[in-house]
């Protein structure tokens, strides 16, 4: 059976700074519109990218947290392990993963329900950002609640403490790495040139 681990991102809170911004936008113009010497900057457009420069930012800490607290098999205990091997045969039999270590580290993914697609691609860091970039760009507004999640057949196992290499599970760690940095890496983000 297919386990998940989904990380539920609400950015409603967001959406509702931006109805303050176009307010305080409206306000500016009206001001401009009597002073026609004073250039005002597109306000609103450039506080909605960096707001979404704030949800993508949350969004990639949650998946680099979640890949890096994933264990990870070990390839050359596939190679010379026959149990440990007929255990990955079993994975690429029952769900076409191949038979290579690294699947569940790397199938995080953007989502916009707790619930996400099955993909059986074994992916690397750099291609689980690069995926969850390219969604993100395509699907996200701001007001959005959406997830960072995966699916796959070891999740339910890592969560309830079977693997040694996770005593505690996926989630636990990574939300305690997520709420360690979240506050910088968010005043980092709206901080950041906008895209």
């Amino acid at each position: 059976m297919l386990g998940r681990i989904s990380f539920k991102i609400d950015t409603t809170g967001l959406k509702e700074g931006d109805l303050s911004l176009q307010a305080l936008g409206n306000a500016l113009d009206k001001l401009r519109r009597k002073k026609t010497s004073l250039e005002m900057p597109d306000f609103r457009k450039n506080a909605i990218r960096k707001l979404k420069n704030v949800a993508y930012a949350l969004a990639v800490n949650v998946a680099s947290n979640a890949y890096a607290n994933t264990p990870v098999g070990d390839a050359d205990k596939i190679a010379t392990s026959k149990q440990y091997f007929n255990m990955y045969k079993y994975r690429a039999q029952r769900y076409g993963i191949a038979i290579t270590p690294g699947f569940h580290a790397g199938a995080y993914s953007y989502a916009e329900t707790k619930i996400p697609k099955f993909d059986r691609e074994i992916k690397s860091f750099d291609q689980m950002l690069a995926n969850l970039k390219m969604d993100f760009e395509a699907n996200f507004e701001l007001g959005d609640v959406f997830y960072i999640a995966a699916k796959g057949p070891a999740y339910t196992l890592f969560e309830k403490g079977f693997i040694d290499s996770a005593p505690d599970g996926v989630v636990k760690p990574t939300l305690q790495s997520i709420m360690s940095s979240y506050k910088a890496d968010i005043n980092a983000a709206y901080a950041r040139r906008a895209r």
